[in-house]
């Protein structure tokens, strides 16, 4: 990671290496603000011990300390004696269980380690001495954080709740989130907490009236396995399992809590940084400079105001990433339909399930269909049933199908278009009007095939139909409809 060195703010490397070394190297930057070493060592290079291995490790804002945990469930705090390139080294007793997390206060006081122990502990760094414990819950692996003040912690109590404590280990308030926890961080210079969740959403919630505030929604199918956001937080990295990383503005992707992502979101070259595996790029685009390394090191993520150290793309070109907001519905639709001679003109119904949570926004499903038409007032033909003769007869159909199509919001978070195709089979039977009352000849069945474009706003919509049988020929329609979503989005 990167970190600021004194009072003069040098720029510097902290790095950790298998063996066990820490090492504090120097930066310099170039007239195009690129960075580079200093030297070819390092200002301090710090050895572990042989004998234990370090299951995690943290450094101070201003790299004074250096926090290391070892399996023998110890921390090693390391004091950098400045211009001597030298450390002070403390060895603490801190857990009875693995510890997992460490984390400075931004103003150095303090020191917080997370243990599958379920205790999270607070250490005074003046005295390298206890200050308070509190229990939480361990079982996510999530790290407890210090808020941005430094006069809070943040742990999680739950899968799907986290705390707020003050430094004496006292529960404040306790938050639910929507989905599990993953991930917690607190944007800089503000009180919002940023949480990753199952879902792969960044859920945001503000601690100075503990509401929900928004969320970002993920622009890879691929898990996120890393985010941070820059000293104002006005800029966002987010980095995915498959070694896409992605540069964005925060108010051009945070969405309130009752906002939906569009279908398809146009990812810019200036917002991409590495394209992995699952990236998306545009058709006819040459797309930004892909990396198929998924197991590129996304910990720099960490430093995100030193963003220069990755190579940002000059292409100018647009690449598309699906944005995930998939769900069931059901659909009513009446309308009225245009026959050839001798039916003209009829009323038509649909009912339809549509089923999108698996390839979305494509979706497909099952319906069935029934129109009841007119004929012409000079019906060419007779009928006689039972030795009687028959008034001009009407035409029921029902269709069976099954539909697939696109469901796409290439406008605003409420207004879908939809692009369908359906094929099936279509039954007719003729309504003969008798003196006796209304019989019909038996059912013939036909195929069916059909193909609409409409649009959504919210539940209610509108759509343009052609459809085709090999009774009737080609014939239009236009319904209304009414969608009801099914299950949880």
């Amino acid at each position: 990671m990167f970190s600021k060195e004194g009072d003069i703010k040098n720029d510097v490397l902290l790095t950790l290496s298998e063996e066990g070394s820490f090492c504090v190297w120097d930066l310099y930057s170039d007239k195009n603000e690129k960075k580079g070493l200093t030297d070819k060592e390092p200002i301090i290079r710090i050895e572990c011990d042989d004998d234990s291995n370090i299951t995690c490790a943290s450094f101070s804002k201003n790299s004074d300390y250096i926090a290391i945990s070892d399996d023998k469930f110890n921390i090693n705090l390391y004091f950098k004696l400045r211009y001597t390139r030298q450390t002070i080294k403390k060895s603490i007793q801190a857990h009875s269980k693995e510890i997992y997390g460490l984390e400075f206060c931004s103003n150095n006081s303090y020191l917080v380690s997370s243990s599958f122990d379920n205790k999270g502990k607070v250490w005074d760094l003046k005295t390298n001495s206890l200050f308070s414990e509190f229990k939480f819950y361990s079982k996510s692996k999530v790290p407890i954080i210090f808020t941005d003040d430094s006069n809070y912690l943040i742990a999680t109590t739950s899968k799907r709740t986290f705390s707020v404590f003050d430094l004496n280990g006292e529960k404040i308030q306790t938050i639910k989130t929507l989905k599990n926890i993953e991930k917690i961080k607190i944007l800089p210079s503000t009180n919002i907490v940023a949480v990753l969740t199952s879902k792969n959403n960044i859920e945001l919630y503000n601690l100075e009236d503990y509401s929900y505030y928004g969320y970002i929604p993920p622009y890879n199918i691929t898990p996120i396995t890393s985010y941070a956001f820059n000293s104002d937080s006005s800029l966002l990295l987010i980095g995915h399992e498959d070694g896409s990383i992605y540069k964005f503005v925060f108010d051009k992707v945070f969405l309130k809590p009752d906002e939906e992502p569009p279908a398809f979101r146009v990812v810019t070259a200036e917002e991409l940084v590495a394209a992995g595996s699952s990236h998306i790029s545009a058709e006819g685009t040459d797309g930004a400079e892909s990396t198929s390394d998924s197991e590129s090191n996304l910990e720099e993520i960490e430093n995100l105001q030193n963003q220069e150290v990755f190579n940002k793309s000059s292409d100018s070109s647009f690449n598309i990433v699906p944005s995930y907001k998939p769900y069931n519905s059901l659909l009513f639709s009446v309308g009225a339909t245009y026959l050839s001679e001798p039916f003209v003109y009829g009323g038509t119904l649909f009912a339809e399930y549509r089923y999108g949570k698996l390839l979305s926004p494509i979706f497909f499903g099952v319906g069935v269909g029934g129109d009841y038409s007119y004929p012409i007032d000079d019906f060419p033909y007779t009928y006689n049933v039972n030795g009687q003769k028959t008034e001009a007869p009407n035409l029921l159909g029902i269709a069976c199908y099954v539909p697939f199509g696109v469901c796409l919001k290439p406008w605003s978070k409420d207004i879908f278009v939809i692009s369908e195709v359906k094929l099936g089979t279509k039954l007719y039977s003729l309504l003969l009007n008798t003196n006796s009352g209304v019989g019909s000849v038996g059912f013939s069945p036909y195929f069916y095939f059909a193909t609409s474009i409409g649009c959504l706003f919210k539940f209610i919509g509108a759509d343009f139909i052609v459809e085709y049988d090999s009774l009737s020929g080609f014939y239009p329609a236009v319904v209304v409809s009414y969608q009801l979503k099914v299950g949880k989005k």
